[in-house]
């Protein structure tokens, strides 16, 4: 299953994009396109009743490092057992000291957006989802 709508009216839907890099580039034909959803509630409702129509319950999740905690939650309300299969990690190299991680460049500046995404979107989560 590949989940994901578009991002605006006119996009073509992540799911639609998913499924074309899996058939073009690796030879996979995904069995499912969900590509209604507009956030990642909205994915794993969506995705969870694809799934459970199929009889799957359990499932390996597939998606970024740091969304990952959201993600799960938003999966396992739905239903769905997961299994974490966290990608795209931004870890410290053991070679940098802390400092490296306190300078002001654009590098920091990303981690930091999307460090602030995913907290306040846990919070946001919790009061307009309850997970």
């Amino acid at each position: 299953l590949v989940s994901g709508g578009g991002t605006s009216a006119e996009a073509i839907p992540l799911a639609t994009i998913m499924a074309g890099v899996l058939r073009d580039d690796y030879g996979i034909l995904p069995k499912w396109q969900e590509a209604r959803s507009t956030n990642t509630a909205e994915n794993a409702l969506y995705s969870a009743e694809i799934l459970k129509k199929a009889g799957i319950s359990r499932v390996l999740l597939v998606t970024h490092a740091w969304h990952m905690k959201r993600a799960y939650a938003a999966f396992v309300a739905n239903g769905i057992s997961v299994i974490a299969a966290p990608t795209a990690f931004y870890g410290r190299p053991a070679t940098r000291s802390w400092a490296y991680y306190m300078e002001p460049n654009m590098r920091s500046f990303r981690n930091a957006g999307y460090a602030i995404h995913e907290i306040a979107g846990g919070y946001w989560y919790k009061l307009r989802y309850g997970f």
